[in-house]
């Protein structure tokens, strides 16, 4: 089962966020190129740091699989019935506010 939700492009992230928030967020994406030569720049900077790196090859490669997953079987087999992105996003936002993150 496949258990999806609403696909958003990543352009469009930012001009959610932005509605949620009521601030203004920069809705400009790297290209997927520019990202692949940065990748092992990143990966140096967060092992200095001791983090782990903000994007992975994997990530990027996922980024490009075929966004038009379905969840139908989990629909009608599970009755499932995923949120939508905005109220997610609307109370992870509050979350990590009464956590004191934002």
């Amino acid at each position: 089962y496949l258990l999806t939700g609403e696909m958003l492009p990543m352009g469009k992230l930012p001009d959610l966020l932005s509605e949620i928030t009521g601030k203004k967020l920069s809705n400009k994406v790297l290209p997927l190129w520019l990202m692949y030569l940065l990748l092992p720049f990143m990966q140096i900077g967060a092992r200095i740091k001791g983090e782990l790196p903000l994007l992975t090859k994997d990530m990027l490669i996922a980024a490009q699989l075929n966004p038009n997953i379905k969840n139908d079987k989990a629909v009608n087999e599970l009755g499932f019935s995923p949120r939508g992105l905005k109220e997610t996003f609307t109370d992870t936002i509050g979350w990590y506010k009464t956590q004191g993150w934002l």
